[in-house]
C-alpha cells in the first residue's frame, strides 16, 4: 500500500519539485542593482515606486544616479533613464511611454498683484521662471493652432532646477510656461497655483523608458523598465 501510494504520488512531487526550482530561478534572476536615471521632478516620485517593486523583489538594490538623460546610460552611470523629447541612440532601445504636458502657472497671490491677460505680447511685464536644464529642451515659443510667440527678454530666468523654479512660483515671485502637469496637479487642484495665458501653450513632449540594449536579455532590468513605464503613465495621467 505504501509502494502504490509513493508510484502514485512522485510525479506530484516531480512536478512540485520542477516548480519550486523555477521560482528559486527566477528569484536569481531579480537579484542584484538596477542603476535609474530620472529628472528632478520625477525623482519625487521613485521612492515610492521603488519600494513598491521591491514589495515583489526584495533582493534588487536601486541606485538613483544622472538627471533623466541618454547621456547618463551612454557614460554608464545609469542603466535605465527615463527621458523626454525626440531622442535617437544606436546603444540604447527606447520604451514610448506617452507625453508631457506643460502649464503656464502662476499663485493667485502673484495674479492678484499683477493681473495676467490672455494676451502673450505682455509677458514682459511679468517675471517668467523657465526650466533650462540638460533632460528636456526648453520651449522657445508659446503657440496657439498656427500662431507662434517666441519667449525671449530680459525678466526670463532660468533654472536648472524645476524644484526651484516652483517653489519661487508657489511664492508669488513669478509665473511658469513649461511647468510639467504632473508636477503641479495637485496645487492647481487645492488652489495653491492656477493656470494663465488658457489660449496658448508650449506643447507636449514624448516620454520614454530608455534601456542600455545590452540590458534587454536581462530580466531583472526588462521587467523593472516596463513596469516602470506603466507606472508613469498612471502618474502622467
Amino acid at each position: 500500500m505504501e509502494k502504490k501510494a509513493q508510484q502514485l504520488m512522485s510525479p506530484h512531487l516531480r512536478k512540485h519539485q520542477q516548480i519550486i526550482s523555477e521560482l528559486v530561478s527566477v528569484n536569481y534572476l531579480f537579484e542584484g542593482e538596477i542603476r535609474v536615471s530620472v529628472a528632478q521632478g520625477l525623482s519625487l516620485y521613485m521612492v515610492k515606486l521603488i519600494t513598491e517593486f521591491r514589495k515583489y523583489h526584495p533582493k534588487v538594490i536601486f541606485k538613483l544616479a544622472g538627471h533623466g538623460s541618454i547621456a547618463d546610460i551612454e557614460n554608464n552611470l545609469a542603466d535605465i533613464a527615463c527621458v523626454t523629447g525626440k531622442i535617437s541612440s544606436p546603444e540604447i532601445f527606447f520604451i514610448p511611454r506617452g507625453k508631457v504636458t506643460y502649464a503656464s502657472i502662476a499663485a493667485p497671490s502673484y495674479i492678484k498683484r499683477n493681473p495676467v491677460s490672455n494676451d502673450p505680447a505682455q509677458l514682459k511685464e511679468h517675471t517668467i521662471y523657465q526650466y533650462d536644464g540638460e533632460n528636456r529642451t526648453s520651449p522657445s515659443a508659446l503657440i496657439r493652432g498656427e500662431e507662434r510667440f517666441l519667449i525671449s527678454g530680459e525678466n526670463v530666468l532660468l533654472s536648472a532646477d524645476i524644484l526651484t523654479i516652483k517653489k519661487a512660483v508657489l511664492d508669488g515671485a513669478g509665473l511658469c510656461l513649461d511647468m510639467p502637469l504632473p508636477l503641479c496637479k495637485a496645487e492647481l487642484k487645492k488652489g495653491e497655483l492656477v493656470k494663465i495665458l488658457p489660449d496658448w501653450h508650449v506643447g507636449e513632449q514624448p516620454t520614454f523608458i530608455a534601456i542600455h540594449q545590452n540590458l534587454l536579455t536581462s530580466r531583472k532590468h526588462r521587467t523593472f523598465a516596463y513596469w516602470l513605464r506603466d507606472k508613469l503613465v498612471e502618474i502622467d495621467c
